[in-house]
């Protein structure tokens, strides 16, 4: 068991700070409706520039939003010097949305949630240095937000969520998450992601696709359908690490699809599990400490008193009766489709036809392109993620927050899925 005095002690004291954050962000505001809140995003598109967003549903009786800005820090703090690196007539963006000429830097993280940092992770939101303001016509806050990490956000959340089941949860999560950075070749319609795994989970990502390929020098790796992209022990060591930093958070680890060699032979497949338990195993909570059956799966304080933080589903089912550390396969619903309207009409008649036989559903809520678009350089999945990312934080936060269990995206921070999540389980 690996929750001790330490660990709590310590717990207990980036808790109190975490709180102390949340009061400050959301005080000193004139916000009383949805209208103006604000929330940062990153461009999908090459360059990774910070874009502005801000919600247009106002009444005649709300303050609206005079001016959108972004800054380098919290205004409100007067003992660092502000940078204004942008700011916007709202009213000439009826849609809500600006992308800036700002780049998203991932070296701003904070030195102890870098990969491998040899120091003490905090546990907490953690504030970038990207804040963007909405103000009234008379220069007052209407709301202030930073792009946060939250690397720790369902324990954070744990009294409000410790007697939900898993499978009612909205959970975020990446599509082909492992997909990302280096590779050439086809790079616009092999890689899904911009960061790796580790800066995924520490943004709040808790829904992990991947899928294993087993390759001529007898090693596992990421693949995107038949393109070799990651090593997979570097994935292991990513999550591992992301897990004794932070280990009140449970990860759902979807092996959804086996795509090299085209056939696994029973054989391969008891050679790839063994590798995972053998690297991931301890962290692995077993069918075995669920009592009964339940429908939507263990509560979170079933998981957190295992001290067992992750879930592995698999797509075989024949191995999830054989190893009590992987559970039944989860139904994924895919619209192969470039059109966001064909997009949100088949995920919200999924959504109607869930089926109560399983305990995960996951909504993969990104466009794909088509053969000929390949074919002629159309439609890289760069240009569909940015098409379809505002659109899916809207559906999810104003249309389907009750009825969505996980939810997946290409390039992830283009969207603002995790902060949805965060206050859709908090609020339940």
């Amino acid at each position: 068991m690996r929750w001790n005095l330490w660990f709590w002690s310590r717990r207990y004291l980036f808790y109190l700070g975490y709180s102390l954050f949340l009061n400050h962000v959301v005080s000193e505001t004139i916000k009383s409706t949805k209208c103006g809140s604000v929330f940062i995003t990153v461009s999908s598109l090459k360059g990774s520039y910070i874009e502005l967003n801000w919600q247009t549903s106002c009444g005649t009786d709300d303050v609206h939003p005079r001016t959108i800005a972004l800054y380098n820090t919290d205004i409100r703090n007067r003992t660092e010097e502000v940078v204004l690196y942008d700011e916007i007539i709202a009213k000439n963006h009826p849609d809500g949305f600006y992308k800036t000429e700002t780049p998203f830097n991932i070296s701003e993280i904070p030195e102890d949630w870098k990969y491998n940092a040899s120091t003490l992770s905090r546990l907490g939101v953690h504030a970038l240095p990207y804040w963007i303001v909405s103000y009234s016509n008379t220069n007052e806050i209407i709301d202030i937000q930073p792009m946060k990490l939250q690397p720790s956000w369902m324990f954070d959340n744990r009294e409000k969520l410790k007697n939900q089941h898993i499978g009612d949860l909205l959970i975020p999560g990446t599509h082909d998450s492992g997909c990302y950075g280096g590779i050439r070749i086809f790079e616009d319609y092999i890689l899904t992601q911009d960061l790796p795994i580790w800066y995924q989970l520490i943004f709040g990502i808790r829904y992990l696709d991947l899928r294993i390929a087993y390759h001529q020098d007898q090693r596992f790796y990421i693949n995107h359908e038949f393109v070799k992209v990651k090593k997979l022990d570097i994935i292991y060591s990513q999550i591992k690490e992301f897990v004794e930093k932070s280990p009140g958070e449970v990860l759902i680890i979807d092996f959804h699809r086996f795509p090299f060699p085209s056939v696994w032979d029973v054989e391969l497949h008891h050679k790839f599990i063994n590798y995972t338990l053998d690297q991931l195993g301890d962290y692995a909570y077993s069918k075995n400490g669920l009592q009964g059956h339940v429908s939507r799966g263990p509560t979170m304080g079933d998981i957190w008193k295992a001290g067992k933080n992750i879930l592995f589903t698999y797509a075989e089912k024949r191995f999830t009766k054989v190893y009590p550390q992987l559970w039944d396969p989860i139904p994924q619903v895919w619209a192969n489709t470039v059109s966001v309207h064909h997009l949100k009409n088949y995920l919200e008649d999924s959504l109607k036809r869930r089926s109560n036989n399983t305990i995960f559903n996951a909504l993969m809520a990104e466009l794909t392109p088509r053969t000929l678009d390949v074919i002629t350089g159309k439609n890289t999945l760069r240009e569909l993620a940015n098409n379809v990312n505002s659109n899916v934080t809207k559906w999810v936060r104003d249309e389907w927050s009750k009825e969505v269990n996980i939810i997946t995206s290409d390039f992830f921070l283009g969207n603002n899925l995790i902060d949805v999540a965060i206050n859709v389980n908090r609020n339940r």
